[in-house]
């Protein structure tokens, strides 16, 4: 989270309305409920804990996700 507040992205804990415009725009979790394609998600066990608001959202409503976590790689496997 720090890594993407010095490139310019909004905090997770900043709930301004630009804030929040910027995250609905790009961010699974706020578009879980308007998402159909089936979704594999294939992450390095580092990005896991990032990968789970995603994943849980996309079950909660019973969209197709998958996600594999492969442990003691990087983000380029």
């Amino acid at each position: 989270a720090g890594q993407f507040a010095t490139m310019g992205y909004p905090r997770t804990t900043d709930h301004s309305a630009v804030a929040e415009d910027f995250w609905r725009q790009i961010a699974i979790s706020p578009n879980a409920r308007t998402i159909t394609a089936p979704i594999l998600a294939q992450v390095p066990d580092d990005e896991m804990w990032g990968a789970l608001q995603s994943f849980t959202a996309l079950r909660e409503q019973r969209r197709p996700i998958d996600l594999y976590v492969f442990p003691d790689e990087h983000h380029i496997k």
